[in-house]
């Protein structure tokens, strides 16, 4: 079994090991960009039985695919960019069906000009 954490710097920041027995392990992957996310999916391979991914980087991922676009394009691209994250997170659980994988609900986030508002 594994239990992979995705998430920015911030799961380092505010993230407590002492919250998680001494008997579980828990991997904590530090990703904000997309490239990374999808290289660290593809290195793992086929998952142990009962492994379990959250990941907290869809906003970061929205964001950057958003951060250039007028108000009129945001709303297509972001729908583009989680789309595209959940078929990549449910393509790799696919080949371990006793593996689970869960999305942190996204923030409002403020983009340099503009709001882009995302929910699931």
């Amino acid at each position: 079994m594994s239990r992979i954490l995705y998430g920015s710097s911030n799961v380092y920041r505010n993230f407590k090991r002492s919250t998680i027995s001494g008997d579980l392990s828990l991997v904590l992957v530090e990703c904000t960009r997309k490239v990374v996310f999808g290289s660290h999916l593809t290195s793992l391979g086929k998952l142990a039985d009962h492994s379990v991914l959250v990941t907290s980087v869809l906003e970061n991922f929205v964001s950057d695919a958003c951060r250039d676009l007028s108000l009129e394009e945001v709303g297509l691209f972001a729908n583009q960019e989680i789309t595209a994250h959940l078929e990549s997170l449910a393509s790799t659980l696919r080949e371990s069906p006793s593996s689970r994988g869960f999305v942190s609900p996204l923030l409002l986030r403020s983009v340099p000009g503009l709001f882009v508002y995302v929910a699931i």
